[in-house]
């Protein structure tokens, strides 16, 4: 019987009888509909996963014993930040849910010349929360402990100079490199994607001013979706949980 996995941001103890916040005792009791000693995992963004066993069930109202730890580790050898030009609607949550299950550590939401959504719509905190969710259900299927980092978006020029130290990669067509040309020192790596449009030729040109590498994932143009899943695959192929 596969047993649900529950992210809660908060410290979690064994012989702890916690409560579970209302949303997650609703999909526990009412879409599941679980009993009393069914077991579930619990974890909160660190190393651990929490075994713990439902004491009682209400309307309202889960509670969860905590009965052991177990030390997990599940994270990709390579420290991968995906920075991905926002997109508008299912591209966007389905290119966030797929990158933390390909063991993502940061998501870097950025603003091209040719993004399709308003900066007021992107920088809302109902949008990043929504993000914040998907990551979270992510996160509680595909086996993880640690959540990806998200970042208020940025405007892509701005972000390529934050950090000069860290590899980046940017996904662009017109290139003649694939990823087994790139040549990365270190465990850290930085992907980028381009909406649905593509960079402009003036970002093409300032990534690669700024010591940018770039790469393409062949002849054919990808939608964001698949460029994501291609891309972070083929790095944990080349250099990451598949090497």
């Amino acid at each position: 019987m596969h047993i649900p996995r529950l992210y809660l941001d908060k410290t979690i103890e064994v012989g702890q009888i916690i409560s579970l916040p209302t949303e997650k005792s609703h999909h526990l009791s009412k879409v599941l509909r679980m009993h009393k000693q069914d077991a579930v995992i619990l974890f909160n963004n660190s190393d651990c996963e929490f075994n713990g066993a439902l004491t009682e069930i209400t309307d309202k109202t889960v509670k969860v014993k905590v009965t052991n730890c177990t030390t997990i580790d599940r994270e990709s050898p390579i420290v991968l930040t995906l920075a991905l030009a926002i997109s508008r609607g299912q591209p966007m949550d389905y290119s966030i849910q797929k990158a933390v299950e390909l063991g993502v550590n940061h998501i870097v939401p950025l603003f091209t010349e040719y993004s399709n959504v308003k900066k007021k719509e992107a920088l809302s905190e109902k949008k990043l929360m929504h993000w914040r969710n998907i990551i979270i259900s992510a996160a509680e299927q595909s086996g993880r402990t640690r959540l990806p980092s998200l970042v208020h978006p940025k405007n892509f020029c701005d972000w390529l100079i934050e950090d000069a130290s860290l590899n980046k990669c940017i996904m662009h067509p017109g290139s003649e490199k694939t990823l087994n040309n790139l040549s990365v020192s270190g465990n850290e790596l930085a992907i980028i994607i381009g909406p649905e449009g593509g960079f402009s030729d003036v970002e093409v040109d300032y990534a690669r001013d700024h010591s940018c590498m770039q790469f393409s994932l062949g002849p054919r143009i990808l939608r964001l979706e698949t460029a994501v899943v291609a891309g972070l695959s083929l790095i944990q192929f080349c250099c990451g949980d598949l090497k």
